[in-house]
C-alpha cells in the first residue's frame, strides 16, 4: 500500500490548499494536557478523587515540582496525562523571585 498524498500537505489549514485535518499525535497530547489541567484545578469528585490518588497529601505546587511522578500500577490515562505535563508545567507554578 502506498499513499499519494503526504500527511503534512492533509493537515494544512483549508484556506492555505490543504483538508484541514489534526495531526493525531500533536492532538492526543494536548487532550491529555487539557485532562491533566482539568484534574489538577477542577473542583469536582473527579478532580478530588484524582489529587487524592495520585498526589496524596501534596499541594498542587509541590507535585508540580517533583521530578518523578507516579506513573507505577497506575491506569494508561493517567501515564498520559502525566506525561504531558511538559506542556502545561510552565503555567501551573512557579515563584516569584525565582530563577532557575
Amino acid at each position: 500500500m502506498f499513499s499519494l498524498v503526504k500527511w503534512k500537505r492533509l493537515a494544512t489549514q483549508k484556506h492555505w490548499g490543504g483538508w484541514g485535518l489534526k495531526y493525531f499525535t500533536i492532538f492526543g497530547q494536548t487532550l491529555a494536557a487539557k485532562s491533566l489541567w482539568r484534574c489538577l484545578f477542577d473542583s469536582g469528585l473527579w478532580g478530588f478523587v484524582t489529587k487524592r490518588k495520585y498526589s496524596g497529601s501534596l499541594t498542587i505546587v509541590d507535585w508540580c515540582q517533583i521530578d518523578s511522578k507516579q506513573t507505577r500500577n497506575c491506569s494508561n490515562i493517567w501515564k498520559n496525562m502525566v506525561g504531558a505535563f511538559p506542556i502545561i508545567g510552565n503555567w501551573v507554578a512557579w515563584w516569584v523571585g525565582y530563577r532557575k
